[in-house]
């Protein structure tokens, strides 16, 4: 992080940002966004992540690789974010959306940990020299690896179960509501 933060590509945006804010809208821009309020901008950005969340969700099958359901929490982090950063626009109105998503998150945020710690307990497992006194160890390594994926597996069973919540009848037709 801090040889981004000291790079050349971090410090043109600081330049490149500081211009623009000294500079400021441009005449075309302040007549569009003057007619755009905060309310209406949030609703278009909170409807098209929601849209997105429900789209991809909708698609994961109990094939699906893991990458979809990572993708998935990312988008689901996304919409997260924007129900956050508008809470003070709608108030508590938003609150029955944020409880099934933070479900939602929680049990892709967990199978997704399962997996990464798969993974790295294979790795490790790996460089394991494959001799008598390292036997406890390598059990120990299969052992934890096992765990892992049997965690990953039960998650992907929460997931489908988590997501009939999230992608209730009539949910869609509530936010909408909420964000007109």
């Amino acid at each position: 992080m801090l040889d981004c933060l000291s790079g050349e590509r971090y410090r043109t945006l600081k330049s490149s940002f500081t211009e623009f804010f000294q500079r400021g809208p441009s005449a075309d821009a302040i007549m569009t966004a003057g007619a755009v309020t905060i309310r209406d901008a949030a609703a278009r950005l909170i409807g098209k992540q929601y849209k997105r969340v429900l789209r991809d969700g909708r698609s994961i099958s109990r094939e699906s690789p893991d990458a979809e359901l990572h993708a998935l929490r990312i988008d689901g982090k996304r919409l997260r974010y924007l129900f956050e950063f508008f809470r003070e626009i709608y108030g508590k109105s938003l609150n029955p959306f944020i409880t099934p998503l933070k479900a939602l998150q929680d049990v892709l945020g967990e199978l997704q940990d399962a997996r990464v710690a798969t993974e790295q307990l294979r790795q490790h497992a790996d460089r394991v020299p494959m001799q008598v006194e390292n036997r406890g160890q390598l059990l120990l390594l299969g052992q934890l690896i096992a765990s892992q994926r049997h965690q990953a597996a039960d998650r992907r069973v929460r997931f489908h179960k988590v997501w009939k919540h999230f992608d209730r009848r009539g949910a869609r037709k509530r936010i909408l509501a909420v964000l007109s």
